[in-house]
């Protein structure tokens, strides 16, 4: 529905569509094969040499987009209704049945502080102007990716349809959307103690603080490997903390001074590890976890955007939890997820399927079924007949 409302693939498909664009093409040849037979002997080298570029780029691209246009799923669907009752047809729909590839990218603030470039590379990058584009060539070469499992997405489903079957009234039903960890940490009797990593945070910073501490109790709790919340906790957090380096476009609702934030704790862990000598994942995490963090960073030092130290203090509280501490955290990670794919424009999520799909927006379509969507409500007309309309 995206492309059909966006883009020009309903002209592409139509027979019109294909008429013009093999005249352009045959147009195309036709004026290269006629300008390699006619004398060329007035014309300047470059010229000449230009402009068999130019032709040959151009039938190029035609024939890159003709390829493509047969291969996408518009084709798959109209050779479906044509041999829907041969084997041809059944197995072109086997091949190209599912576009998400099952996996959600992953990175974590703390490689993202140990796999620095140069210093005098981020230099150079500032003075010509193209700093952002580098921190972005960074992210992608060291950000990895890791499959859905069956147990993500049925611990997902599992806990937003008990928040749907908690909300009985569509009052109920936005304010279970707009909560982003509150009614996990009620669940529990630390509420009071831990309500602070959510309600005194802009949203981008509190899942910077969860990512960080997540990724520090991580490390410090190896001999829980097995333990299937742990993992769930794990690749939740980095693809959240990949979402708001690299997807702005998706979390722009929320990102405010989130650069400010992130700036001043990465340059905050930087320090750190230069002077602990640390460049190893697993020790820089286990020297953070060293510190003595009995107070929060603004009791001590007043206000400060970095939240490197709050993670820390955030992870010892995490330990005196009396259930299991990452049963909470899995919870929370959950209701951080789905508060953001709820407040991501609903055309973003729209452009995501034909890009091959997000669990950001799996996790909207979710919800929106389960009735914890914001985007649709209900009006009554003059006559008294209800429609649905887009909010």
């Amino acid at each position: 529905m995206y492309e059909v409302l966006h883009t020009k693939v309903v002209v592409a498909r139509h027979k019109v569509g294909y008429i013009l664009r093999l005249i352009t093409f045959c147009s195309t040849i036709g004026a290269l094969m006629l300008f390699a037979l006619v004398g060329k002997h007035k014309f300047d080298k470059f010229d000449i040499a230009l402009t068999y570029a130019l032709l040959i780029g151009a039938i190029i691209l035609d024939t890159l987009s003709v390829l493509k246009l047969i291969c996408s799923y518009w084709t798959v669907i109209a050779f479906n209704n044509i041999w829907s009752r041969t084997h041809i047809g059944a197995l072109i729909l086997k091949l190209k049945r599912g576009r998400w590839s099952g996996l959600v990218s992953k990175y974590n603030m703390i490689s993202n502080c140990l796999d620095e470039p140069p210093e005098w590379v981020y230099t150079f990058a500032g003075y010509v102007g193209v700093r952002g584009i580098l921190d972005k060539i960074k992210v992608c070469f060291f950000s990895t990716s890791e499959a859905v499992t069956e147990d993500v997405k049925k611990f997902l489903f599992k806990q937003l349809r008990i928040k749907s079957l908690e909300a009985n009234n569509r009052r109920a039903a936005m304010e279970a959307s707009s909560q982003r960890g509150d009614w996990a940490l009620l669940q529990t009797s630390n509420y009071l103690k831990l309500k602070w990593s959510v309600g005194e945070y802009q949203y981008a910073e509190s899942v910077l603080l969860w990512h960080i501490a997540t990724e520090l109790y991580f490390v410090k709790t190896e001999q829980d490997a097995d333990n299937e919340r742990r993992k769930i906790c794990k690749l939740l957090s980095d693809y959240m903390f990949y979402l708001l380096v690299m997807q702005h476009n998706m979390m722009a609702p929320f990102l405010g001074n989130w650069h400010i934030v992130f700036q001043d704790t990465r340059a905050e862990a930087k320090r750190f590890f230069f002077k602990h000598s640390r460049t190893d994942h697993r020790e820089a995490c286990e020297k953070i976890n060293a510190v003595e963090a009995k107070f929060r960073s603004a009791a001590v030092k007043g206000k400060s955007k970095s939240v490197l130290f709050d993670a820390c203090f955030l992870v010892k509280q995490l330990e005196k939890v009396e259930a299991d501490p990452w049963k909470l955290m899995s919870r929370v990670w959950v209701e951080l997820l789905s508060y953001a794919s709820i407040k991501c424009r609903p055309i973003v999520h729209a452009q995501q399927p034909s890009r091959g799909g997000e669990l950001l927006t799996f996790t909207w379509l979710l919800m929106n079924h389960l009735g914890l969507g914001t985007q649709f409500y209900e009006l009554e007309n003059q006559a008294g007949t209800k429609m649905v309309a887009v909010k």
